[in-house]
């Protein structure tokens, strides 16, 4: 019987790679089994000598022509290829490397902007990988790059904080050229009861570029009093090099700690800047403006921090009012509920709920980002005409703008006469409230048109406004400025800030209304902001330090880019194992 002879795999006859053949043939050792030519990339997947020659003679003919064997030119032409291929590898690592890094930056970014926890960060990388395996099956090359994303908590902490400061620092360099500032302050609980006061600055340079971002926050862990407020914004700005002199107005809620005549934060800090206007006080009955059906399934309360609108939580309790009775007597609970019953009380209730839907319209127009104080001021004055109409229509006994009054007469029109002097009063106390509490903008109502539109302002109007700031040139320039027929055509077509950019030639007018658009209208930021620190520090991460809170607020709240390529270029990118 013939004996057999199984053949031998080239893996047993354990063949290595010979240095000689570098110089001999102008190939290289992968270190993964292969060998590739310097000359054209080519991999050759056996180490044999009769391979590699074939190669070389066949592809390269003239190779050893022009660079002979064992003169010192071939020597120098081997080390400047292996000099070329090893950066090249370098390079593709490191751009890879950087890649992920960047990638790891971006989704940071992206988890922050929508308060999540860092934790939901090797969930992001799953899902990644997951994609790719079941959209591209075939290329596992995708999935093996995915892997390298650096998303572990710690890491996503880490990028957080670098994009906070890089944010912060980019603030500080904006802030540095900025002419006018104003802030905006209001102060509120976390998750864990401890006060903290959020800064929101509002800046404008000499260019009529505006900025408006989170300045930051501060923890009132020794109270809430005037003079701690006080001395965190001064640290706070010190902290940022924004010069007191800088400021043009305070904006904050009428809290006493705020606005107290002597020991109020706002009368404080004035003492320390000289202002041309007082900032608006005023804080929005109404922050987000909640849709709901028509029909209701349950009562929505009415919370601090996230300021459900008074208005529609009325009208949510109006049209429950029948299946709430209904309720309360299937229960047996009548005498606790009897002034449901009471004509006169579900009529205040209908007009309060109406008086408060228009307060809340108000609210609307004053919210939202980038608005300007001349904005309010129209708003306020319009409203306050309103409130002339309403309250005449009430004493006429015209409820046309009361439908949710006009639907309760409908089965209590006897109830009517009681109440109308006492709606008659609050319609008249709530005009006097607004006359007081924004007095300030009557006297600087000339200011304010100005600058949302100065063709409206007359030559003697002008002289009044010169007079009362002190500015001579002021009417001069003014006279000039409504002159021109080139500047009328070019107000009609743009935005107000457009317009005043075009007006840098005339310094002073110019100044005076980068002054003005430089002032905070509301404390709606700020209110926005508290309404994402109740969603970043919640019940689930209300052991999150002060530090971190305040990073990840930066982010949220921000409307600037992170300068990502700069951000990775500062760190020694390394691949995730």
């Amino acid at each position: 019987m013939a004996k057999e002879y199984r053949k031998r795999k080239y893996e047993e006859e354990y063949r290595t790679f010979k240095e000689d053949w570098e110089l001999e043939f102008l190939f290289v050792s992968t270190g993964s089994g292969k060998c590739i030519c310097l000359l054209c990339d080519n991999v050759i997947s056996q180490f044999k000598r009769s391979n590699l020659q074939r190669h070389h003679d066949t592809k390269h003919p003239k190779f050893s022509t022009d660079f002979p064997k064992g003169e010192e030119l071939r020597a120098e032409k081997l080390a400047r290829l292996k000099q070329n291929r090893t950066a090249q590898k370098n390079l593709f690592h490191t751009n890879t490397s950087e890649r992920a890094t960047e990638a790891s930056y971006k989704i940071t970014h992206e988890l922050m902007k929508k308060m999540k926890p860092y934790t939901d960060g090797e969930m992001v990388k799953d899902c990644i990988l997951l994609a790719c395996s079941t959209l591209f099956p075939e290329k596992k090359d995708l999935e093996r790059e995915a892997k390298k994303i650096q998303l572990s908590d710690s890491t996503v902490a880490r990028r957080a904080s670098d994009i906070s400061e890089n944010i912060a620092h980019t603030l500080k360099d904006k802030l540095s050229s900025a002419e006018f500032v104003s802030l905006a302050m209001d102060e509120s609980l976390d998750i864990n009861d401890t006060p903290q006061l959020l800064i929101f600055i509002r800046a404008i340079n000499s260019k009529f570029d505006i900025t408006e971002e989170l300045l930051d926050m501060v923890s009132l862990e020794n109270g809430t009093t005037g003079i701690e407020i006080k001395n965190a914004v001064l640290e706070t700005l010190e902290k940022f090099n924004i010069g007191r002199e800088k400021i043009t107005a305070f904006t904050t809620d009428g809290a006493p700690a705020m606005l107290g005549k002597r020991n109020g934060a706002v009368a404080l800090l004035k003492e320390t800047a000289g202002l041309l206007l007082r900032g608006p006080c005023k804080k929005p009955l109404q922050l987000l403006c909640e849709e709901f059906d028509t029909h209701y399934g349950d009562l929505v309360l009415h919370t601090e921090i996230r300021w459900l609108s008074k208005g529609r939580m009325l009208a949510h309790f109006m049209d429950l009012l029948e299946p709430l009775k209904s309720f309360i007597v299937g229960q047996g609970e009548t005498s606790r509920f009897s002034f449901l019953d009471d004509k006169e009380w579900v009529l205040s209730v209908a007009f309060l709920c109406d008086i408060t839907q228009h307060l809340n319209k108000l609210n609307i127009k004053m919210q939202g980002r980038n608005k300007t104080v001349y904005e309010l001021y129209t708003a306020v004055r319009v409203f306050s005409d309103k409130l002339d109409v309403l309250e005449q229509s009430v004493r006429g006994s015209d409820y046309r703008f009361f439908p949710t009054v006009q639907k309760v007469m409908a089965m209590h029109a006897d109830a009517l006469l009681p109440c109308q002097s006492q709606f008659c009063d609050v319609l008249t106390e709530l005009k006097q409230n607004y006359t007081s509490r924004f007095h300030d903008f009557k006297d600087h109502s000339n200011i304010f048109v100005l600058v949302k539109n100065p063709f409206l302002i007359e030559v003697n109007e002008m002289k009044q406004i010169s007079d009362q700031l002190g500015l001579v040139q002021l009417q001069m320039e003014f006279v000039e400025l409504k002159s021109s027929d080139e500047l009328q055509r070019q107000f009609r077509i743009t935005d107000v800030v457009d317009f005043w950019k075009l007006v840098g030639h005339l310094q002073n007018i110019s100044r005076l209304a980068r002054h003005i658009i430089s002032m905070f209208p509301s404390t709606y930021r700020c209110e926005a902001a508290f309404s994402a620190l109740s969603k970043i520090k919640c019940r689930n991460r209300n052991r999150l330090s002060l530090q971190h809170t305040t990073e990840a607020l930066r982010i949220a709240v921000s409307s600037a880019e992170p300068d990502f390529k700069s951000l990775v270029r500062q760190k020694e990118c390394q691949k995730s194992h």
